[in-house]
């Protein structure tokens, strides 16, 4: 009886260790094609950014149909060089459609006859494909309306930043009545807005006046146009680029803007220097001969871009001859509100571009420094990193910040947000 448990101890024994090994080999063919379908699923996910990449790419080309197909291979040659490409274009439409395919060999399912696998991605990028409502706040203060070719020649400031704003809205509003779906507004700024403007100067004001200049939300392009042709640059009430911010905000989220849950709502802002902050901007100008005494409750600005220490005393410099010049006391507490305004905006939802024109100090690539906001720093560093802390750009870039040296490049870059503005991907 002893021997033959034995024996049968043993037969059990090499049952096991077949068993044993038929499970083995199921685990590592488990383990084989999990490695083999993961190699698959991170190939198919590079190759959909890619062709999302360059999807947009080429959109922002168009309508040039040569240049579009040319950036969208440049891209896919630069992240996947191995994949095949089509790129098929719609111009009627504005919208690129680009389709990548590529092979991904195989490790461990050789052995079931699979050498390879094929994954595809397609994006289709273009243009209005999304409510979008955007806003332009323009410094139209009086350092705008001077210098080489002012007041009425394209290299003047302000008449150049009229031309790169109809170029946007060239952009975004393809007829002259284009798509309920994208809506577009604009505002000059400077210290301070009324209506009625009872401190005119030279039929334009010292204050904005805002029948005249302001445009609220429309897909009128003639309409907008003529708004922008309108405005006129003054001085006397200084610079608020927050006073610019809030009104944009006001217009963004006024008369006809999109509720739909996914509208776009975006500012840009151009400016040619920091806050200068004067008195007049809060109710207390100097009246001219015969006008209304002062305070006036019409000048007062919004308290989020009022100073808190003393909102009717002016900055120690005012003046456009000051130029680049150092930190002022209201200037840095307005600097500080600017920031927050912006940054409850963006909290809100909406995303922010800013244009600096001809800004103090040399360009930098130096990413906004939030802690030097509202600081001890000279304008020549305080007022190109304010403008990089209030746009969105995304961590670590500075890409809804741009600069321009000279009037010449202000259309170039208008057009460049429009098109980023304008073009996004549809699927």
């Amino acid at each position: 009886m002893s021997r033959h448990r034995t024996k049968a101890t043993i037969t059990e024994k090499g049952q096991v260790m077949v068993i044993a090994a038929l499970v083995m080999l199921v685990l590592v063919a488990a383990i084989g094609l999990a490695i083999d379908l993961g190699r698959i699923f991170v190939a198919r996910a590079q190759l959909v950014r890619a062709v999302d990449a360059a999807a947009l790419a080429g959109t922002l080309e168009l309508p040039n149909l040569t240049t579009a197909e040319v950036k969208v291979r440049a891209y896919m040659t630069e992240n996947e060089p191995s994949a095949h490409v089509d790129v098929p274009i719609s111009t009627a439409e504005r919208q690129i459609q680009v389709k990548g395919t590529k092979t991904v060999d195989m490790f461990f399912i050789k052995v079931l006859g699979i050498d390879s696998v094929e994954v595809t991605a397609h994006a289709t990028a273009g243009f209005g494909v999304l409510a979008v409502d955007t806003v332009m706040a323009i410094d139209a203060s009086s350092s705008m309306g001077s210098g080489t070719g002012c007041p009425s020649g394209p290299s003047c400031p302000i008449v150049a930043a009229k031309n790169a704003a109809k170029a946007f809205v060239d952009t975004l509003l393809t007829g002259s009545v284009a798509s309920t779906e994208t809506l577009v507004g604009e505002t000059p700024y400077r210290g301070c807005f009324n209506l009625p403007n009872l401190f005119s100067i030279s039929g334009t004001g010292i204050c904005i006046p805002l029948a005249s200049m302001m445009q609220p939300l429309s897909n009128n392009k003639s309409t907008i146009q003529a708004k922008i042709d309108a405005i006129g640059t003054a001085g006397g009430s200084g610079t608020n680029v927050c006073n610019g911010v809030y009104k944009a905000n006001e217009i963004l989220f006024g008369a006809g803007h999109h509720t739909v849950s996914n509208a776009l709502h975006i500012v840009v802002i151009l400016t040619d220097g920091d806050n200068v902050y004067n008195s007049a901007q809060n109710g207390v100008p100097t009246p001219l001969p015969g006008r209304t005494p002062t305070p006036i409750p019409a000048y007062a600005l919004p308290a989020d871009c009022r100073p808190t220490n003393n909102p009717y005393t002016s900055d120690g410099c005012i003046s456009t001859s000051c130029g680049c010049y150092s930190a002022q006391v209201q200037e840095r507490q307005v600097d500080s509100k600017t920031l927050a305004l912006a940054d409850s905006m963006k909290a809100n939802g909406v995303e922010i571009y800013v244009v600096g024109l001809g800004m103090c100090g040399s360009s930098s690539t130096t990413l906004c420094n939030r802690s030097l906001v509202g600081g001890t720093s000279h304008d020549n560093t305080a007022n190109r990193n304010l403008l990089k802390c209030i746009a969105s750009s995304t961590a670590g870039t500075n890409d809804h910040y741009f600069e321009a040296a000279t009037t010449s490049q202000l259309t170039g870059i208008f057009t460049a947000i429009a098109r980023l503005i304008g073009f996004r991907l549809i699927q």
